[in-house]
C-alpha cells in the first residue's frame, strides 16, 4: 500500500525555502536536494512504519534524507502521511511543534 503525503503548510515553506536557499548558494546543488526529498519522500509512502518513532512523541517518524543535513518529520494518519516538517538536523529538537496546528 503506497499513502498519500500531505503537507502542513509550515513545511511546504520550509522545503520551498530551503530549495531556494540550495540553488542560490551552490549550482546544482537545489535540484539534488530536492531529488533526495523525492527518494525520501518516496521511501515513507511506501513503508513509512521501517523509520524510527522519535523518543518524545511515539506517534511521530523522522526519515534522514541522504546528503543532507535534514530529516523529514512526519505522523501516520487513518489514510495519509502528514509531513509536518522539513527540518535541519542542527536544529532546535521539537521546533516543529510550535507551528502549524494539526
Amino acid at each position: 500500500m503506497t499513502f498519500q503525503l500531505r503537507f502542513l503548510a509550515s513545511a511546504e515553506q520550509e522545503l520551498r525555502e530551503t530549495a531556494h536557499w540550495y540553488d542560490s548558494h551552490s549550482d546544482g546543488t537545489g535540484v539534488r536536494f530536492r531529488a533526495c526529498i523525492a527518494d525520501a519522500m518516496s521511501a515513507i509512502a511506501t513503508s513509512p512504519l521501517s523509520f524510527r518513532c522519535l523518543p518524545s512523541e511515539p506517534t511521530v517518524r523522522s526519515a534522514l534524507v541522504k546528503q543532507f543535513p535534514y530529516a523529514i518529520i512526519f505522523s501516520i494518519e487513518a489514510d495519509h502521511i502528514l509531513v509536518l516538517a522539513i527540518a535541519h538536523t542542527r536544529r532546535q529538537p521539537g521546533y516543529w511543534r510550535r507551528q502549524d496546528a494539526r
